[in-house]
């Protein structure tokens, strides 16, 4: 159950117009500063033969507008002629084109706003006292966040924008890039039950356990670029210590827009590790 998601920025005047207008941003994954983003293990296992010789048989009687019974006849005469041999690599080249054309589709058609989620029932939660966010991805202290309602934010994208959006936990892992099944593939082909496109959305959606700590959430839709919502989805701002300037600046606008919105002042701690939270307005 998603309540706040945090969206940290560096504060640069794109930023503070986005702010202004009630704008976000899906990105394009290869934009993402992950270097794997969008990197996929394509994995034949659990692919058999007879899954391979139904592929064929299927592939045939599309490609030659003739009955699946047709299509059968004339995989089983290329196996008794050539071997399965023949078949697995036919098979196989089908299914790696497959694979790169639902990635090349995913990678073209599906945009993301990347944001953080509340990870504790605190007033001021993890991921807003990580330091590791406002030092990457808030330019050391020197840029903001912004707190939204996690629903009000999806539905007023949707509703604002007439786009469908899907949301996304980030999984993290350790172990292999993420993976899309050659079967999954086969099987979507033959039967088209969309399931490739949903694991491929899945792998698109798994980061290495070293970005754990961004505890990450993706809005995934079909727009690239600004995109608008309700202000009413804003629930708090803060603004890093170190850029009077950026706090001053958001002050104005929360006035200018009478948003009735706290916002905050992000400090160090004198004597422990650690961040402190002081209203502004």
């Amino acid at each position: 159950n998603v309540s706040s998601i945090f969206k940290f920025m560096s504060g640069e005047d794109y930023h503070i117009e986005a702010l202004k207008n009630d704008n976000v941003y899906f990105s394009k994954f290869t934009d993402l500063n992950d270097p794997y983003e969008g990197l996929l293990h394509f994995s034949y296992k659990n692919v058999t033969d007879s899954i391979r010789m139904t592929l064929y048989a299927n592939g045939l009687a599309k490609e030659g507008n003739i009955s699946l019974s047709e299509g059968r006849k004339k995989a089983e005469r290329l196996r008794q002629k050539e071997g399965i041999e023949k078949v697995r690599e036919i098979v196989n080249e089908w299914t790696e084109i497959a694979f790169e054309d639902y990635r090349n589709f995913h990678l073209e058609n599906r945009f993301v706003l990347s944001v953080a989620i509340q990870k504790e029932d605190d007033l001021f939660p993890a991921p807003l006292t990580s330091m590791m966010m406002w030092s990457h991805y808030a330019k050391g202290m020197r840029g903001l966040c912004v707190e939204f309602d996690y629903q009000k934010l999806l539905d007023s994208i949707q509703t604002l924008n007439e786009l469908d959006v899907s949301t996304r936990l980030v999984s993290y892992s350790n172990k292999h890039l993420p993976r899309v099944c050659a079967r999954t593939v086969i099987e979507d082909f033959i039967k088209d039950n969309g399931k490739a496109g949903l694991e491929m959305i899945n792998a698109f959606c798994t980061k290495h356990s070293g970005w754990s700590y961004e505890n990450e959430l993706r809005f995934l839709g079909s727009k690239h670029g600004l995109v608008n919502y309700d202000t009413s989805a804003v629930k708090r701002i803060f603004v890093g210590h170190k850029n009077k300037a950026l706090l001053q600046t958001v002050k104005e606008i929360v006035r200018s827009k009478n948003l009735n919105v706290p916002v905050y002042t992000v400090n160090i701690r004198p004597k422990t590790y650690g961040l402190g939270f002081v209203e502004a307005i």
